[in-house]
C-alpha cells in the first residue's frame, strides 16, 4: 500500500489529529479510520473481515454479557478454554476459502468459478492476530480493554496488508500516552530506512541479479549455467526478499510510531547467523513468535516430540505464505535444517565436540548457513513462474549437476 498517496496521506496527517484529541477517544479514532481506509481500497472484502472481527469479539469479549443472552448464557458455561474453538474455526473457515482454496482447487484440477476467488487484502495477517486474540483470551490472559483497542490493533492500517503480527498484549503495553517529538524522529528514520531498503538498494539488487543471469528464473532452472552464477543468483535472491519485506516491516513500524505506538520487530540482521536456528531467531520474527507459541508448543505437549514440532511449525510457516507446494517445501527445507541442526548439537555435546565454538568454527557456521538459506530460496524464486521439480533442478544445478 505504501505506492498509494492516500497511504501517505493517512499517515502524515492522522498522527497530528491522532495527538489533538483526549487520550480516551484516540484508539477510537485510530481503528475507525484504519478500517474506512481499508475499506475505501476493498469495500467487500473488509466489510466481510470487519464483519468476523466483531463477531469474534462479541462471542470473546460478551460471554457475560452477550448479544444473544440463550446463545450467550450456554456459551457461557463452556470450560474456558473451549470458548476459543467457535471463534478460531470461524477465522480458519475463513482464512481457507479465500486463501487456500483456490490452489488446493487447481492442484486437484477442478476449473470452476471457485479457482478465481481474489484473495483479500491482509487476509494471513488478520487471520492469525485474530487466532492469537481467540486463544489468549480464552486462556484469560489479556489485560483488560476496550472494543476500540481491540480494533485499533486488528485494523491499524500501517502493520495491515504486510506485518509484523503485532501481539495484542505487546500493542497494549507499548503505546504511549503523551506525545513525545522522539516519535517523529524515530518514525521518520524508520520510515526512510524502509524506503531506501525497498526502492534503491532492492532496485539494486535486482538489476545485479538479472545482469547475472537475466530475468527469467525458469530458463535459469533449465539452462546450462555455471555453479558459482547459480550460487551467486541464489544469494542475491535472498537479499532481494530480505530488502523488500524488511522495507516494508520498516516503514509500517516507522509509521505505527508516530502514533506513539512501539511494534514488535521483525528482522535482527538475519544475515549475521551463524546457524540456521539463529537465521530463524532474526528472520522475520513475529511469524516465527506466533507459530512457536501457537504450532510448537501444542505439538511438543501432545507428542514429547521436539523434531516433529518444528518440523509442524515450518510446515505451517511454509503454508502460510502460500498454499503451494513451492512454498510448503521451502518451509519444509527449513524445518528440515532446524531438526539436523539439533541432532547435531546433541551429537556434539554427547561427544564433547567444540569445533562451532571456535572463530574458524563460527565463520564455517556462517558460510553453511547462508549456502543453506539460499539453496532453500530455490522454492521461492520459482513461485508462480515454474514447478516444483524446477526448483530441484536449480539445486542441482547449484552443484553442477
Amino acid at each position: 500500500m505504501i505506492d498509494l498517496p492516500s497511504w501517505w496521506l493517512f499517515v502524515v496527517l492522522l498522527p497530528v489529529v491522532y495527538w489533538l484529541l483526549p487520550g480516551r477517544i484516540r484508539p477510537a479514532m485510530l481503528g475507525v479510520l484504519s478500517v474506512a481506509f481499508l475499506i475505501a481500497l476493498s469495500p467487500v472484502d473488509m466489510a466481510v473481515m470487519l464483519a468476523i472481527g466483531v463477531v469474534v469479539y462479541g462471542i470473546l469479549a460478551n460471554v457475560e454479557r452477550p448479544l444473544l443472552q440463550a446463545v450467550g448464557r450456554a456459551y457461557g458455561r463452556l470450560p474456558l478454554a473451549s470458548r476459543a474453538t467457535v471463534p478460531v474455526g470461524i477465522v480458519m473457515l475463513y482464512l481457507f476459502w479465500f486463501k487456500y482454496l483456490v490452489p488446493v482447487s487447481i492442484a486437484l484440477g477442478i476449473d470452476s468459478s471457485i479457482a478465481r476467488i481474489a484473495i483479500p487484502l491482509g487476509i494471513s495477517y488478520f487471520s492469525f492476530k485474530l487466532i492469537s486474540y481467540a486463544l489468549e483470551t480464552a486462556r484469560g490472559m489479556l489485560p483488560p480493554h476496550s472494543f476500540a483497542d481491540y480494533l485499533a490493533w486488528l485494523f491499524l492500517m500501517p502493520t495491515y496488508s504486510a506485518g509484523p503480527i503485532e501481539p495484542f498484549d505487546h500493542f497494549l503495553a507499548n503505546r504511549a500516552t503523551r506525545f513525545e517529538t522522539a516519535f517523529v524522529v524515530e518514525g521518520g528514520t524508520r520510515i526512510v530506512q524502509g524506503l531506501v531498503k525497498k526502492f534503491v538498494l532492492s532496485y539494486i539488487v535486482v538489476a545485479a541479479c538479472n545482469n547475472l543471469v537475466g530475468d527469467d528464473v525458469v530458463a535459469v532452472a533449465h539452462g546450462d549455467i555455471a555453479a558459482p552464477r547459480v550460487w551467486a543468483f541464489l544469494l542475491l535472491s535472498v537479499l532481494i526478499g530480505y530488502l523488500d519485506f524488511s522495507g516494508y516491516s520498516d516503514v509500517a513500524i516507522g509509521a505505527s510510531r508516530l502514533f506513539g505506538l512501539k511494534i514488535i520487530e521483525n528482522f535482527n540482521y538475519p544475515f549475521l547467523a551463524t546457524n540456521i536456528g539463529e537465521f530463524w531467531r532474526r528472520w522475520h520474527i513475529s511469524l516465527v513468535v506466533w507459530c512457536r507459541g501457537y504450532v510448537f508448543m501444542p505439538v511438543v505437549g501432545l507428542t514429547r516430540n521436539p523434531y516433529l514440532a518444528v518440523t509442524a511449525t515450518f510446515t505451517v510457516i511454509g503454508f502460510w505464505h502460500a498454499g503451494s507446494l513451492l512454498w510448503v517445501s521451502w518451509g519444509l527445507w527449513h524445518g528440515i535444517g532446524q531438526v539436523g541442526m539439533q541432532m547435531w548439537v546433541r551429537f556434539a555435546n554427547k561427544r564433547k565436540i567444540k569445533y562451532f565454538r571456535t572463530r574458524l568454527g563460527t565463520a564455517t557456521g556462517w558460510i553453511l548457513t547462508m549456502c543453506y538459506v539460499a539453496l532453500g530460496d530455490s522454492f521461492v524464486v520459482l513461485y508462480r513462474h515454474g514447478s516444483y521439480f524446477d526448483a530441484w533442478r536449480l539445486i542441482g544445478h547449484a552443484f553442477a549437476l
